[in-house]
């Protein structure tokens, strides 16, 4: 187990795993392997079985932070899991608004090497995100924050990665999520 799932175990906040077929506005989408390489190199540089993940808007949408800015997407992905905070149905409405209301907003490319050069030098700080610019994972954080509800209270945002929101889970993940996955990091997982 590593740090950041330890601290998670700590949290208050856990979240059940939700059939994509039953997911609600607000509950969060967790991408698992998909054979492309843009994915590939996400989950070499998170050390991370999953490489995305969005709110789940309504009628098989998300809202999500990709490289081309703050979008809605379709929910077509064939390894995901969704997640379901427990929280007010009201908070994750609440989340599901704000995340509404960031389309257009601009991605945080930098996002990405900074957790990559904080794995190899620790402690050391280049930068902070700036407002209004987010990875998919700080994004999802965000908009929960914006409800009330810090899914992460131990954790500095900068470093949030997908596969975190994977340790709120409250049971166990589905197997399929793991299908086609490299072996790369195998004791993590």
């Amino acid at each position: 187990m590593n740090k950041t799932a330890e601290q998670r175990k700590a949290a208050d906040v856990r979240a059940d795993v939700i059939e994509p077929a039953d997911l609600q506005r607000g509950d969060i989408v967790l991408f698992g392997p998909d054979g492309t390489l843009g994915a590939w190199l996400i989950q070499i540089a998170t050390w991370s079985h999953y490489h995305h993940v969005a709110i789940y808007d309504e009628h098989g949408k998300i809202i999500q932070a990709m490289p081309s800015g703050v979008d809605w997407g379709q929910l077509t992905h064939p390894h995901l899991i969704g997640l379901r905070p427990r929280v007010e149905e009201q908070q994750r409405i609440q989340a599901d608004e704000w995340a509404r209301s960031k389309i257009g907003d601009r991605y945080d490319h930098r996002g990405l090497f900074l957790i990559e050069f904080d794995r190899f030098f620790p402690g050391l700080r280049l930068d902070n995100p700036p407002a209004n610019r987010f990875s998919c994972a700080v994004f999802v954080a965000e908009a929960y924050k914006s409800a009330g509800v810090d899914l992460f209270p131990k954790q500095r945002w900068q470093d949030l990665v997908p596969g975190d929101f994977a340790d709120l889970a409250a049971g166990p993940l589905p197997k399929r999520t793991h299908d086609n996955w490299p072996p790369v990091f195998p004791n993590r997982f």
